[in-house]
């Protein structure tokens, strides 16, 4: 329907208004006439045919010169064969300009063609086909090969070279392209730029996990269809995205989504800051006459085997909306990412009121659900990841996201069947869900600073607040004492650690090895987990570092010091950076080591000091405005005897310093962060120092959830996180 009113609309376009004087009235009325319009033809493409001519009563030879010769509303038919489009007398991506609007490409099936024989070749060009017309059907054509997209669909605007977006240096009216038909096609081996990143047309992704735009890319698109298309063996999938205008109406259904080994599979993503108001009276509120992903139908597609998420929901910067979209009757099975993926990364976003339902989804989040990971173009920073295998996940970082709908779909084969981090609010009901040994139905993600554990030199482990309870190894049965634990991304899972180099591990978290068994130089005294809970460090008293699962080794103690030297003062911890890219290792004594991108942010090393350090805690780290990555930017110190010793960004909220204690303090918990808008840091608010005997002493907004002071323990406390 949308199509037929966009060719009446055209025809009226055509007709030619004059103005006549009615007698004696006085009153000029518009006479409509109609004009002499040229009527649409047929163009016919033959690899035996020639690049000359009208290509109707004899064929062309490209599909490039047949389109320099239609019109609006014409047909181009390509008979089977295979045509490159370098062999293009312009040697560039086939281009359907934006006067040709109503224009249909096909393969020629009275000559038998079909997708399976009739093929656009773009090898060395940045896209099979770009459509910038409205009202555009593509149907029956395989595209293979391109460096970037195989069908890009966009406005013709100076800010974009066929589906590459270079903003404006001054605001420009929002536009989009409507009625857009693509069906039937087979859509493979493009996002070439992944195998010769430096090539001409290979511009360089919007991050470093992002592909170069998918395979078929709705940019700035309305009221269109994609059908019934197979899309497999590329980065990426189908993208939905709104650069120039808005991304609405749209319906993606029935096509074969799979095996896109890097990226998504279905993925709409909202890269405009215009969709959402971000100053003034209207702050937060979508401006959907300027940009945002929404009102789009996503229904009856299979994506399967995808690198990242099956289908994908999300927006990286402040201003960005993609929301009131429905996901109905999909199946994604073996997917990197979530079955069904829902992400918001910025403040003043909108993700809100997505529906999911009816869908299918198992054995998906394969890769885990790295907020900024690899596979989630919208990049970090994240305030928890998803460790496990999942059927739904919902994160949002920062700003409330409320209004998700996730009714009667079927989760199978999966860790966690809905898995929610942040300020989420879902309805949930109906839903057929078959968890593995040990996972959840239905995971909300503890806030940050809502609880804490500690654990006992005899393995013993304690929780408070929020921290679930998910096992313990009593009585030493890692063959030494416990002097370290680390909480998994999610606070669904822990590690603890002997001082044998022993691990053990509970809930989300995966044992990844250990050293139990091995001759260590000096025994482990700390564990750090990765960013993405996919491995963890382990540091001895010498500073030595070991590594296992996705845990970089970026340096060790004894790998800096100067021969013949040696240590002031044992080693006795260690703290991961935010990011993930570094480490920080600290001594008794208060000296600091740096490695990866941990900054050098000072010590107590030659400073005397009334109590040795025990512990280090990092900060949330800052957020950098202009790539949205974290940067690390302060830890704290604690001594046994309780003092707090704070360095760069981390602020000083008091300690115990002075006060005499029952028993001795053995670590440290930062409380939950607050976004400081004016520089993007996110600032810890408070910490909870631990002790011993299991007292537990707070400060700044660190809330207190519970202690065991006053308990007689079987042993005393030895590590908290």
């Amino acid at each position: 329907m949308e199509r037929t009113f966009g060719r009446i609309g055209r025809k009226l376009g055509r007709m030619v208004a004059a103005t006549a004087l009615v007698a004696g009235s006085g009153i000029a009325v518009a006479i409509v006439t109609a004009s002499p319009a040229s009527a649409a033809t047929t163009l016919k493409v033959a690899t035996t045919g020639s690049d000359t001519g009208n290509c109707q009563s004899n064929s062309c030879l490209t599909l490039g010169y047949a389109l320099s010769q239609a019109g609006s509303g014409d047909t181009i038919l390509l008979e089977p064969g295979t045509y490159a489009s370098a062999h293009n007398p312009s040697g560039t991506s086939d281009t359907v300009g934006a006067s040709l609007s109503g224009l249909t490409i096909a393969s020629d099936s009275g000559a038998g063609g079909s997708a399976s024989n009739t093929i656009i070749d773009a090898t060395g060009e940045a896209n099979g086909l770009v459509i910038n017309a409205n009202s555009v059907t593509v149907n029956g054509l395989t595209v293979e090969n391109a460096d970037n997209e195989g069908i890009c669909v966009t406005p013709s605007t100076p800010s974009i070279t066929g589906c590459v977006f270079t903003p404006p240096s001054s605001p420009t009216p929002a536009v989009s392209v409507t009625g857009a038909l693509i069906e039937n096609n087979v859509v493979n081996n493009n996002d070439a730029c992944i195998n010769h990143p430096t090539a001409a047309d290979c511009p360089q992704p919007p991050n470093p996990f992002d592909d170069y735009g998918e395979t078929i890319h709705l940019m700035s698109v309305a009221n269109s269809t994609v059908t019934n298309n197979t899309v497999e063996n590329n980065v990426g999938g189908i993208l939905l995205t709104d650069e120039v205008g808005p991304t609405d109406g749209n319906t993606i259904s029935g096509n074969t989504v799979s095996d896109n080994a890097t990226d998504c599979g279905i993925t709409l993503a909202g890269h405009s800051t215009n969709a959402v108001s971000t100053s003034g009276p209207t702050t937060g509120q979508p401006q959907p006459s300027q940009g945002g992903v929404y009102n789009n139908m996503v229904i009856n597609n299979t994506a399967n085997d995808n690198g990242a998420a099956g289908l994908l929901a999300a927006a990286g910067a402040p201003g960005s909306g993609v929301y009131n979209n429905t996901f109905k009757g999909n199946t994604a099975t073996g997917n990197g990412l979530a079955g069904m993926t829902i992400h918001s990364h910025s403040p003043l976003q909108d993700i809100n009121g997505n529906i999911v339902e009816d869908n299918v989804f198992s054995t998906d989040a394969l890769h885990g659900g790295a907020g900024g990971g690899p596979g989630d173009a919208e990049g970090p920073p994240a305030s928890a990841n998803l460790t496990q295998t999942a059927g739904v996940e919902v994160l949002t970082v920062f700003a409330p996201l409320t209004g998700t709908l996730i009714e009667n779909n079927t989760i199978s084969g999966v860790y966690y069947g809905i898995w929610q981090s942040g300020l989420v609010s879902s309805t949930i009901s109906g839903n057929t869900i078959t968890v593995s040994p040990g996972g959840t139905q239905v995971f909300n993600v503890p806030a940050a600073g809502s609880g804490y554990r500690m654990a006992a030199r005899d393995g013993g482990v304690f929780d408070f607040g929020s921290s679930g309870f998910y096992g313990s190894a009593p009585g030493s049965s890692l063959g030494a004492p416990v002097v370290g634990m680390a909480n998994t991304p999610d606070g669904g899972g822990y590690w603890i650690v002997a001082s044998n180099g022993n691990v053990a591990a509970f809930g989300d978290a995966t044992n990844y090895g250990s050293l139990k068994g091995a001759a260590l130089a000096a025994p482990i005294v700390g564990i750090a987990g990765t960013e993405d809970g996919g491995g963890y460090w382990l540091v001895g008293a010498d500073g030595g570092i070991f590594t296992f699962g996705d845990a970089t080794f970026m340096g060790s103690v004894p790998g800096v010091l100067k021969p013949g030297s040696h240590l002031n003062g044992a080693i006795v911890g260690i703290a991961r950076t935010p990011s993930g890219g570094g480490y920080w290792v600290v001594g008794r004594d208060g000296g600091i080591f740096t490695f990866g991108d941990a900054p050098y942010l000072g010590s107590m090393g030659g400073t005397h000091l009334n109590a040795p350090i025990v512990g280090i805690a990092s900060t949330p780290g800052s957020v950098d405005a202009a790539t949205g990555s974290i940067v690390p930017d302060g830890y704290w110190l604690v001594a046994s005897d309780g003092g707090v010793f704070n360095f760069g960004n981390a602020g000083f909220l008091g300690s115990m310093g002075g006060t005499h204690l029952n028993s001795p303090i053995v670590g440290i918990v930062p409380a939950a962060y607050a976004l400081n808008f004016a520089n993007f840091s996110l600032q810890s608010t408070g910490y909870s120092l631990v002790a011993s005997d299991g007292g537990v002493f707070n400060f700044g907004s660190a809330n207190f959830f519970g202690s065991l002071g006053g308990i007689k323990l079987a042993a005393p406390i030895s590590a908290a996180g």
